[in-house]
């Protein structure tokens, strides 16, 4: 199983006769580049294309229940840890929450397995169109949309325009996943544990389930149980380290290859954002967002000015799309295909509207940048029957996005919703960029000098000595810091011209892509297999 879990780099050899020999440094280092580029080379990991059994994944799947460290399941308030993720004990009766589209019947095979050799008397799953059919008939149809795809990248504006948008009638929404959730369960009252969901904040949950929500569900697929089987210890670490950096700055710039350009400056109070909250796995870069945590009652408005760009967002991917900053807001938007004419729209609906504790008019305030820290995270071959979003969990990958919201329970939260449903205005979050190859330079407001927190989309951390000696307790560093998967993006870490070849259909060039990869993991497993004989 070992040799068939190896991650296959990607060779391309058929349109370009590259080999593995020619990537410059250390083989499987997340550095490696191609003859002629600077950014990370492309890989992939081979196990999304090789046939595995519940015995394969049953190791993995013991690691990813009793792992406490997982994608925003971790909350960081000042010196203590707040768990949200509550593993299986014995006795526990468990529910899991997951989509029937995309998940692996083994690796939930082997997941239930894993749970129930921690004791749990009993395991149960509840897929979510089961859930729906819990909706009244009329919100059954408002809500029945045709099947996501990563292909549909501008159907990120839609689903914000379902759900942040005022209703006349409040209650004619259609009830959401976790109330949903909460109906099923008072029929099922004998659960103690459920795992539902996939990311953004848990608050809704807990809200709807109280004690019975245990934690985010991520095993869908493969990547899912490697990117949340993470040891907690020493990634707690790589990020309380980042949150002092960013205490001491006076003024943060990021970078990356497909045009983003942005940089704030930021007092000490500004700066102190970062004392206060943040997130596992989803560490909040621009202060704002620390400040909107439960524990702050000051907001925080560094005055961010640049450029963000990119061709994804959580939905999926979009033509090249550049957004323009000026002190905090949108100041314009330029390409982007159907999404960025929407964003346009919209831009222009809200320009004057000023919301309660904001510092000027408007919706598109920069709400949230966000550096994720699993390097085993990686883009799954199903986003073409679902979306990219669980992309964002790769270490050195950042989403940004944009609106108007505090998290639930901040003590802003109840004005700012009652301003937009009395003014009619939105209210809430979301128009994602993904950004991959970033590199994010960090200025002491001490010393003045600048560093270097994340280096062409390398966590410069996973180099620092006690880290390392950390990890070593759990593996050997260089293994479990070595990234899964990094895109191919031509004229960036891959032959080709980013313009003709992947900006104007980011989708295409990703499809050509997967079927490249799926090719060489089966040429490595035929390569195993004779040298199996």
């Amino acid at each position: 199983m070992r040799d068939r879990l190896l991650t296959v780099s990607v060779l391309f050899i058929l349109s370009t006769g590259m080999a593995l020999s020619q990537l410059k440094s250390t083989p499987g280092s997340p550095r490696d580049v191609l003859p002629g580029f600077q950014y990370p080379a492309p890989k992939y990991p081979a196990y999304f294309f090789v046939k595995h059994t519940v015995e394969d994944l049953l190791p993995v799947a013991r690691r990813y229940v009793r792992a406490t460290y997982k994608y925003v399941q971790m909350e960081y308030r000042g010196d203590n840890t707040i768990y949200y993720y509550r593993p299986p004990r014995a006795g526990d009766v468990v529910l899991l929450v997951t989509n029937r589209r995309v998940q692996d019947p083994i690796v939930l095979e082997a997941l239930k397995r894993a749970i129930l050799e921690e004791g749990a008397k009993k395991v149960d799953v509840v897929y979510d169109d089961e859930l729906a059919e819990m909706r009244p008939a009329a919100a059954r149809r408002e809500g029945a949309m045709r099947p996501p795809s990563a292909e549909d990248g501008w159907r990120e504006a839609e689903v914000w325009e379902n759900r942040a948008l005022p209703r006349e009638e409040t209650e004619n929404r259609p009830p959401t996943t976790d109330m949903l959730l909460k109906y099923y369960l008072a029929k099922h009252p004998e659960y103690t544990k459920v795992y539902a969901g996939s990311g953004g904040y848990a608050a809704p949950y807990r809200d709807a389930l109280g004690e019975l929500f245990a934690g985010y569900y991520f095993a869908t697929d493969v990547q899912g149980l490697f990117s949340q089987a993470m040891p907690g210890e020493f990634m707690e670490t790589v990020e309380k380290k980042m949150a002092r950096l960013l205490s001491e700055a006076s003024e943060v710039r990021i970078t990356d290859p497909q045009g983003t350009d942005i940089s704030w400056q930021m007092t000490p109070e500004d700066a102190s954002a970062y004392e206060i909250d943040n997130l596992s796995g989803h560490f909040f870069l621009h202060p704002y967002l620390a400040s909107a945590m439960p524990g702050s009652s000051v907001l925080r408005f560094p005055n961010a000015n640049g450029v963000i760009a990119g061709t994804a967002n959580h939905y999926g991917f979009t033509p090249h799309i550049a957004v323009h900053v000026r002190e905090g807001k949108v100041e314009k938007v330029e390409g982007g295909g159907e999404y960025g004419e929407r964003w346009r729209q919209w831009l222009e609906k809200t320009r004057h509207v000023q919301y309660p504790h904001f510092p000027s008019p408007g919706f598109f305030h920069l709400h949230e940048i966000a550096l994720a820290t699993s390097p085993k995270a990686v883009r799954a071959p199903s986003i073409f029957q679902s979306t990219i979003i669980d992309e964002r969990r790769r270490a050195g990958m950042l989403h940004l996005s944009f609106g108007v919201e505090v998290i639930n329970g901040h003590p802003f939260e109840k004005e700012l919703v009652d301003f937009a449903a009395r003014e009619k205005v939105p209210y809430g979050h979301w128009w994602h960029i993904h950004t991959y190859f970033n590199t994010v330079e960090v200025k002491n407001r001490n010393t003045g000098r600048w560093t270097k927190l994340v280096d062409k989309g390398w966590i410069t951390l996973f180099d620092d000595p006690e880290i390392r000696k950390l990890a070593s307790l759990y593996g050997e560093p260089e293994e479990l810091f070595a990234y899964e998967w990094v895109p191919a993006i031509p004229g960036i870490n891959y032959p080709g011209d980013y313009w003709k070849d992947y900006a104007t259909d980011p989708a295409a060039w990703a499809k050509r892509e997967f079927a490249m990869y799926k090719m060489m993991a089966e040429m490595a497993e035929r390569a195993l297999k004779l040298k199996a004989q």
